[in-house]
Formats: structure tokens, C-alpha cells, sequence
């Protein structure tokens, strides 16, 4: 068969397993479609679309691509995800730049052009910039995850809080990091209401703030989001606190909560999670992190405690970067008279072992534990 003679419609269908997701590397997807292109003038619009559907670009490249996209409109048409990358940390400075602050005004504009993306990905936006690429990606029709990065400290205002509050109509997931997040004066008088929460399934907040305004700023975030349509969390150092988790509690169908904290605000944290804890009642999985690199820090309570605080159908608990002083001597007979769903427990012994307490799906009667290699179990 000559192939051209081959439906496009089929051509189509080849061509759209291709394409790779958003995170994942575009090279290939990129090869494949200027490959598809050359073959001949019926295949050239298929070919373009595979090229266009992800774009991955450096800062530096964004003032380009934006004179590109003006010059061939039809082109941002057709990207379905957008990843700006960060600078090498080499070139990272906490002072603001002059020259990135343009830039940042360019990716805004950029983003507006993106009418049929569903997906983006920034990151290093200082908190001067903030509001024009937030401003740009909220009045996107299409836009289902947003992912932002802000890597120096974070000025929160009444316009941010208010571009939460009135965009994002399609959003589904939502990952905001910063540094650090302070609001101003203006904003601390200020009350934003979104007259349609937000429907997130996905969400992460990550942040640290002094303890006296970190309840106002989580409010802002969490006071626009449906909390019956969240299915997984991340709370990542100051937002992994009593408010976030009183709000998780009201959150019927979540099933992952992952919470990170300093080792210093982990006695704090872990405490104020296990008091909302037993109210969670469809988490499947938690995960408890330090955040911070090769360092393991006691566990508030003992796992009997832990225990004992658990949902009923909790299944999974990753606490390996925590050590628990009961950890070596814990008697499997504790976990079967606690009367849960649960699976699966990781943690770290007081010899710093890692442990691993499961037990098979087809027998409830007994547990097995299985140790790091080196250590005894």
C-alpha cells in the first residue's frame, strides 16, 4: 500500500501513541514528529502537532519562543503542555534581576497564547513576577494541572490572593512551593471569597512562614478549594499544621496525604496530625517525611500510639525517615489488636534499621517483619 494512501485518521491514531506524557522526556515525541513530516504534505500537520504538543523550556529560551509563537500563531494552538525549567543552581541568586523580571514578564504573555494547554509547569518566578504568570494561567479554558516553583521568598497580596479566588475554572491539580511565604499588611486586612471552589483531586502546598500568619495564608489557598473533591495532599514544612489538617478532615475522599517537616517542628506537626488523624476516614496511604537529607529524627509517640490514632481503612504508612524507640521490640500480637485495615508499616528502629511490619492480603492472623540487610530483624 503507498503511503499516502493510508487514512490519515490512522496516521493519527499511530502518531498520538507517540506522544509523551507531560513530565516525561520529550525528545522522542519531538524526533517522531518532524520524521512524520517529512514523509509528505498530507502527514506535515501531524507531524507538527506531535513536535508542538509538549514544549520544555530554559528561561533563557523564553523570549524566543515567544517571538516564534508570534510569528506562527497557530503553533501555541497546539501545545497541550508547557515546562519551563529552572536555572542551574550555579546561577541562582536571591537578588532580584532586572533582566529575569522581563523575562518573567514574557513567559505571562507566552502563557496567554497557550489556549489549548492543559498542563504547565514553572518555576524560579520571583514574588515580583508572581502575579503576572498566576494572572496569565488562571484565565486559561483548558488548564488542568499547574504546577509553580518559586525558589526565593514569596510576598503574598490581596491581587494574588484574589487571582485564586476569581481563575483557574478547569484546574484539577494545583502544586505551589515556595521558600519562604509572607503577606503584606494590605492583604492581612483583605478577605478573598471564591463564589466556585475549586474542584482539585491533587494538591500541594509547600511553604514556610512565621506561626502567627501561617493559618491566614493557608486559609487564603484552602478557603477556594471543594474539600470533597481532594484525593491526595502534600503539606510540606509550615503548611503541614493544625489548619491544614482540620481541613483535611472535612476532605470525604481523600487517599494520600504525604507530610513533610523540618526535624525541629516534627514533634509539633506529628502531634497535631495524629489529634485529626481517626477523622480522615478513606486515607489509604501516609507518608511522614523529614525533609531533610540523612537525618532521622525520633517519632513524637510510640507506634502502639501511632496506632491506635490510625483511620479505619488506612492500609500504608511510610514513616522510615522517623525512628521509633519501641521499634526493635514491638510485638506483631499490638498490630492485630488494633483491628485496622492496615498492611504495610515502614519505619526506622532505634538501630537504624529500616523495618518493614506487613502482612499478606489472603491472612489476617499473623505479621511478618523484614529488616534492612545488615541488621537483625
Amino acid at each position: 500500500m503507498p503511503i499516502p494512501s493510508l487514512p490519515l485518521e490512522i496516521v493519527g491514531e499511530i502518531a498520538s501513541h507517540l506522544r509523551a506524557a507531560p513530565l516525561d522526556d520529550t525528545h522522542d515525541a519531538v524526533r517522531a514528529g518532524q520524521t512524520l513530516s517529512l514523509v509528505c504534505r498530507s502527514w506535515y500537520p501531524l507531524g507538527q502537532a506531535l513536535r508542538w504538543r509538549t514544549v520544555d523550556s530554559e528561561i533563557d529560551t523564553i523570549a524566543s519562543l515567544d517571538v516564534h509563537f508570534r510569528l506562527y500563531p497557530h503553533l501555541s494552538r497546539l501545545v497541550h503542555g508547557f515546562v519551563q525549567t529552572a536555572p542551574a543552581p550555579e546561577d541562582f541568586t536571591e537578588e532580584e534581576d532586572p533582566e529575569l523580571a522581563a523575562t518573567f514578564e514574557i513567559l505571562a504573555k507566552l502563557i496567554s497564547s497557550l489556549t489549548h494547554v492543559t498542563f504547565i509547569s514553572v518555576a524560579e518566578v520571583a514574588h515580583v513576577d508572581l502575579h503576572h504568570v498566576l494572572k496569565a494561567a488562571s484565565s486559561l479554558p483548558r488548564l488542568d494541572v499547574f504546577s509553580v516553583l518559586v525558589t526565593r521568598k514569596t510576598i503574598w497580596t490581596s491581587q494574588l490572593a484574589s487571582v485564586l479566588a476569581n481563575g483557574f475554572k478547569s484546574l484539577r491539580s494545583f502544586y505551589f512551593q515556595t521558600t519562604r511565604l509572607s503577606p503584606t499588611e494590605e492583604w492581612n486586612d483583605s478577605v478573598v471569597t471564591r463564589p466556585t471552589p475549586l474542584q482539585l483531586t491533587n494538591l500541594r502546598l509547600a511553604w514556610r512562614s512565621v506561626p502567627t500568619v501561617t493559618p491566614r495564608l493557608l486559609e487564603s489557598f484552602l478557603s477556594c478549594i471543594n474539600p470533597t473533591t481532594v484525593e491526595t495532599c502534600e503539606a510540606i514544612g509550615s503548611c503541614a499544621s493544625r489548619t491544614t489538617f482540620s481541613w483535611l478532615e472535612t476532605c470525604s475522599n481523600l487517599r494520600l496525604l504525604d507530610v513533610y517537616v523540618r526535624p525541629r517542628d516534627a514533634e509539633l506537626s506529628i502531634n497535631e496530625l495524629i489529634d485529626y488523624l481517626p477523622r480522615m476516614t478513606n486515607l489509604r496511604k501516609l507518608t511522614l517525611v523529614i525533609n531533610k537529607p540523612d537525618t532521622f529524627t525520633p517519632f513524637p509517640t510510640s507506634i502502639v500510639s501511632l496506632l491506635s490514632a490510625l483511620p479505619s481503612n488506612l492500609r500504608f504508612i511510610d514513616a522510615s525517615t522517623f525512628i521509633f524507640s519501641d521499634g526493635d521490640a514491638f510485638p506483631h500480637q499490638q498490630l492485630s489488636q488494633v483491628g485496622r485495615k492496615l498492611r504495610y508499616l515502614l519505619y526506622k528502629s532505634p538501630s537504624l534499621a529500616t523495618m518493614l511490619l506487613w502482612q499478606p492480603y489472603d491472612d489476617r492472623s499473623q505479621w511478618f517483619r523484614h529488616s534492612s540487610p545488615g541488621s537483625s530483624s
